[in-house]
């Protein structure tokens, strides 16, 4: 059962990486919204401006709130109404990209990153999610073997 059970805990911890076991994670996790969070967030045709932005309430929007409060302590997820990403120029070619957000109560918007450091923040939050989900079924695992051999030595 410990074997079982060790093995089920490595496939969890995988299942944090952009791999196929990712991918397939995705399909039935809040993470896999995260891919559409990103496109409305990309679609700049959506304001006509260089804007583009996730609303509460649509497909990805907690998670990213989530992790945006876990990397940006000053901003409670909960009080996120918009998270707006912001492209303000191009510079040889690539685009310049900042992720902001509006908050509730209105007034201006908070600059929280630049956008490759907020997807990283996504992708050190998901792997965190299942590093931590796999290391609990890795200490099962641990418990039944020791409890297998506790037994075996009595008998």
């Amino acid at each position: 059962m410990s074997f079982v059970l060790g093995i089920f805990s490595t496939v969890v911890i995988s299942m944090g990486s952009p791999g196929f076991l990712g991918k397939l994670s995705d399909s039935w996790s809040d993470w896999g919204d995260v891919a559409e969070a990103y496109s409305l967030m990309q679609n700049f045709a959506r304001t006509g401006k260089n804007i583009g932005f996730v609303r509460s309430g649509e497909p990805g929007f907690n998670v990213l709130a989530d992790v945006i409060g876990q990397n940006v302590t000053t901003v409670h997820p909960r009080s996120i109404t918009d998270i707006v990403i912001v492209h303000t120029a191009t510079f040889g070619g690539i685009n310049e990209q900042k992720v902001q957000v509006l908050l509730q109560g209105g007034g201006n918007s908070l600059p929280i990153a630049d956008f490759p450091v907020f997807q990283s923040w996504v992708s050190q939050a998901k792997s965190q999610d299942y590093l931590y989900s796999g290391l609990f079924w890795l200490f099962l695992a641990f418990v039944f073997g020791l409890l297998h051999h506790i037994v075996e030595d009595d008998a």
